[in-house]
């Protein structure tokens, strides 16, 4: 087909590029935001800034391979849902494990 032909060509490449640093862009910016401070004027966390790019990086290439995919079975429906959660569940893992709330008071990275 005409698709599997042109699939690795310069112009596709330059195009999944640009859609790369599109969505390096929002990430970025998204990351700024988040860090810009909570509302009670103090700065968030290094633990909040990492679960932020971590959920951003997971937003974005999800709905990417979302707009990709051209037939939505169960299994995909399984597998496509079933990481989205598996990423958020790891994210509260290692806020739990990474970040007691009975940590010493020298742990300054959690928030």
């Amino acid at each position: 087909t005409e698709e599997r032909r042109d699939a690795l060509s310069i112009s596709r490449f330059a195009l999944w590029e640009s859609h790369a640093i599109w969505q390096g862009v929002i990430i970025a910016l998204t990351l700024i935001y988040g860090l810009s401070g909570d509302q009670g004027g103090g700065n968030v966390g290094l633990d909040h800034a990492g679960m932020l790019l971590a959920s951003m990086v997971v937003c974005t290439v999800t709905l990417k391979l979302g707009i990709l995919v051209r037939y939505w079975t169960l299994i995909t429906h399984f597998f496509f849902w079933g990481s989205v959660l598996a990423s958020y569940v790891v994210l509260l893992l290692l806020d739990v494990i990474m970040c007691p709330d009975s940590a010493p008071e020298p742990v300054q990275a959690c928030g």
